[in-house]
């Protein structure tokens, strides 16, 4: 509802299946993002890969996709129980993977971080997972405010996965961590 533009906007880890959040992640709510990015401006959403399923995803980044169609994959914490992940889009620029280490080498020694992990040569490249486009993703339903399946999708799955698992059936875990995420992972990197 704001009418200021900004360099830089991050999208917060919402629960797709959670009543209202799963809208944060609607082809209508991205476009309203893109609008207020200033020219060149950055968009990271972030996503909670250990509350989706590849079927979530899917939707989330075929949606994403819809207002920034040259988007990047990133990937934070790979190594937690937790693992997130990122959809950066940016507005009337393409992204460069050189500048953009450039720039956060620049600004982490100039603002005086002291963490040896940020501070590390490859910090920002190790982020990188893809390149995505929107061809990757053509099979794939968007999701809207009209129709909300994200929402309806991740709220059943979710329901009818706990259930199952405390009735001790469906002992595969569909979500994108353990063993899903690390073949997940593995089928998205690109060199």
């Amino acid at each position: 509802a704001v009418q200021d533009t900004y360099d830089v906007i991050a999208g917060d880890l919402y629960r797709p299946y959670a009543s209202g959040q799963g809208r944060l992640y609607s082809v209508e709510h991205f476009q309203n993002v893109r609008k207020a990015l200033r020219p060149g401006g950055v968009y990271c959403q972030w996503i909670p890969a250990f509350q989706v399923t590849e079927e979530h995803f899917r939707t989330i980044t075929a949606t994403f996709l819809q207002a920034f169609p040259d988007a990047i994959l990133l990937c934070g914490d790979a190594e937690s129980k937790h693992p997130m992940l990122g959809l950066l889009g940016t507005k009337e620029t393409e992204f460069n993977a050189d500048e953009i280490a450039a720039r956060f080498q620049t600004t982490a020694a100039q603002k005086g971080v002291k963490d040896s992990v940020l501070l590390a040569d490859d910090f920002a490249s190790s982020l990188f997972v893809a390149k995505l486009s929107p061809e990757q993703f053509a099979d794939v339903r968007i999701n809207t405010l009209e129709n909300a399946i994200l929402e309806i999708n991740a709220g059943r799955h979710r329901a009818t996965h706990d259930r199952n698992k405390s009735k001790g059936q469906g002992k595969h875990d569909p979500y994108l961590r353990g063993e899903v995420w690390t073949a997940f992972l593995k089928e998205m990197r690109q060199p």
